[in-house]
C-alpha cells in the first residue's frame, strides 16, 4: 500500500520520495503531523504540492484522512499524479489546480488541518505572511483545527526570534491571527503549528499493520514529539527586506562566523586548541575524544547552541559527506537516559529526531540492527511519558 513494487527514488528540491520507505530523514517527514492532528475520516488541505512527499507521510499515520492538495502548477500536479499512479496506486487523494488564496476564498468547506508549504525555486512566496491570506486560513479551518506552516531559515542552533528575518516575521503574523503557535524544528526548517486550542489534540491511528519497522519507529517518534511540541516565543514582527533563499543564506553565513568564534571560546576554556577556519567544524565533529569533551561541557547549560549544533550539523552533512561520525550515534544511545531526564527539549526536538534521520537515510550508512533495536527501546520508554 505504502511501498512501490519496483525500486524507485525521486530526489528534488521540492520532495524526496523513496519506494521502499515512507520516511527518509528529511523535513518532509515532519509534515506527517498533519495526519496525527486530523480525526479519522477528517479533512486535510495541502497548499503547495511539490511532488507529493508529504502525502504518503500523512496517509501513513492517518490512512482514512481525506487529503486535498492544491497547487498552481499543472506540471507539479501531473508529475505527482504520475508518481502515485505508478508506484503507490492504492493511496487516494485529490489534486486541484488553483492559486492558494483564490481557492480558500472560493471554497465553503472547513478543514480539520491545513498545511501551508508555499515556496518558489528562489524563496518564500510573499503571500505566506499576507494578512488576507492568514485571515482566509483562519476562516477555512475548523474551530479546534490546526494550520501548519513549513518555515525555512537558519539552522536550529542559530535561531534568534528577536532578529529581523522572514521566518520571524511569518511567526509574528501568525501569532496575531491565532491564539497559540508551536514548532517542530528540523535543521533549517521548522513546522509551525497554529491553533486556537491548547493543548493541540492529537489522534492516534498509525497504520502499523502495513508499515515496515523503520517507518513504525518514525511514526511513533513523531507522535511522541508532538505530545511535547514547544510553544514559539514572541517573534520579531519587523518586515524583512528580502525573501529569497540566497539572501537568507548570506545572513546565515554571518551567524556561522559568530558561532565559530563561540566554539573557539569554549575550546580555549577547556585548554584545547581552537579552530583556524569555519570549515574545520567538519574535522571537529569527527574527532570523537574532543567532541565528547565539548558535549559534556556544553550540556552543563540549558539549550546551549553548541549542543544543538552537533545533531543538526552531523545529520545534515552526513547526507552529503562521508563523515566518520558513528561515534555520535553510540554516544547518544549511551547518554539518552540522561538527555531525556535533564535536557528533555534538546532530547525530544534535536538529538532524537536527528539520530533517527541518520538511521533512516536512504544510503543505509547508519542502518544496522543495533541502532534499530536501540530506537525501538527508546520508543518503548516514550510510551511511559
Amino acid at each position: 500500500m505504502y511501498y512501490s513494487k519496483a525500486p524507485f527514488e525521486y530526489i528534488g528540491k521540492d520532495s524526496h520520495i523513496v519506494g521502499d520507505r515512507v520516511f527518509c530523514g528529511q523535513y518532509w517527514d515532519d509534515l506527517s503531523v498533519a495526519g496525527l492532528l486530523c480525526p479519522s475520516g477528517g479533512s486535510i488541505l495541502m497548499l503547495g504540492l511539490g511532488r507529493g512527499a508529504a502525502i504518503r507521510s500523512i496517509l501513513a499515520v492517518n490512512p482514512s484522512a481525506n487529503v486535498t492538495a492544491v497547487d498552481s502548477s499543472s506540471e507539479s500536479i501531473s508529475a505527482t499524479n504520475q508518481i502515485f499512479q505508478t508506484h503507490f496506486p492504492r493511496l487516494n487523494f485529490e489534486t486541484v489546480r488553483a492559486d492558494a488564496l483564490s481557492y480558500l476564498q472560493s471554497v465553503s468547506q472547513k478543514f480539520d488541518v491545513i498545511l501551508v508549504d508555499l515556496f518558489t525555486e528562489t524563496g518564500y512566496v510573499a503571500l505566506a505572511a499576507d494578512n488576507l491570506f492568514l485571515r482566509s486560513l483562519s476562516n477555512s479551518v475548523n474551530p479546534d483545527g490546526v494550520v501548519l506552516f513549513n518555515s525555512y531559515g537558519c539552522p536550529a542552533h542559530l535561531v534568534d526570534r528577536s532578529e529581523t528575518s522572514f521566518e520571524n516575521y511569518l511567526a509574528a503574523q501568525i501569532q496575531r491571527r491565532f491564539d497559540y503557535l508551536f514548532e517542530l524544528p528540523h535543521r533549517k526548517n521548522r513546522t509551525l503549528l497554529a491553533s486556537n486550542r491548547n493543548p493541540i489534540r492529537q489522534f492516534t491511528h498509525i497504520d502499523s499493520e502495513f508499515l515496515n519497522e523503520e517507518d513504525k519507529i518514525f511514526a511513533r517518534t513523531i507522535s511522541f514529539r508532538l505530545r511535547y511540541v514547544s510553544q514559539v516565543e514572541q517573534a520579531n514582527s519587523k518586515i524583512p527586506s528580502e525573501l529569497d533563499f540566497q539572501s537568507m543564506n548570506r545572513s546565515t553565513m554571518r551567524k556561522w562566523e559568530d558561532f565559530y568564534h563561540n566554539v573557539n571560546a569554549v575550546l580555549q576554556d577547556l585548554g584545547e586548541p581552537g579552530l583556524n577556519k569555519l570549515g574545520e567544524l567538519f574535522d571537529l565533529v569527527q574527532n570523537e575524544a574532543l567532541s565528547r569533551k565539548l558535549l559534556c561541557e556544553t550540556l552543563k547549560y540549558a539549550n546551549n547552541p553548541i549542543a544543538i549544533f552537533y545533531p543538526t550539523f552531523i545529520a545534515a552533512e552526513s547526507n552529503n559527506h562521508d563523515l566518520k561520525v558513528d561515534w555520535f550515534i553510540q554516544w547518544f544511545f549511551e547518554n539518552s537516559d540522561h538527555l531525556r531526564s535533564h535536557h528533555f527539549r534538546l532530547y525530544t526536538h534535536h538529538f532524537l529526531p536527528q539520530i533517527l534521520a541518520m538511521v533512516l537515510q536512504p544510503s543505509g550508512r547508519f542502518r544496522n540492527e543495533d541502532n534499530l533495536k536501540n530506537l525501538e527501546r527508546l520508543n518503548e520508554k516514550h510510551c511511559h511519558y
